[in-house]
């Protein structure tokens, strides 16, 4: 997912966002989300998985989460493949 350019001033956040060691600069993005979806030890996994996650603005994050729908969550046996992919 490409992220827009930083908005600055036009942000809600920019004050708080150019503090050092900000959270608002960039927020980890679980790709796969809720969180309360994947709440077991396999699922925890797959979210934290390289490629589903990605450092993203917090106002950009929070903007994600509100305009649009999680996607389906995949199969337990496709979490599974996956998780067991990459610790190899």
């Amino acid at each position: 997912m490409s992220m827009p350019e930083c908005l600055w001033e036009e942000c809600p956040y920019w004050k708080d966002c150019r503090k050092e060691g900000s959270s608002f600069r960039s927020t980890k993005h679980h790709k796969y989300w809720p969180r309360s979806d994947y709440d077991d030890e396999l699922g925890r996994a797959f979210r934290e998985l390289p490629e589903n996650t990605e450092l993203i603005c917090r106002y950009y994050h929070d903007v994600l989460h509100k305009t649009t729908k999680p996607p389906e969550k995949p199969c337990r046996r496709m979490m599974l493949e996956l998780v067991e992919n990459y610790a190899r």
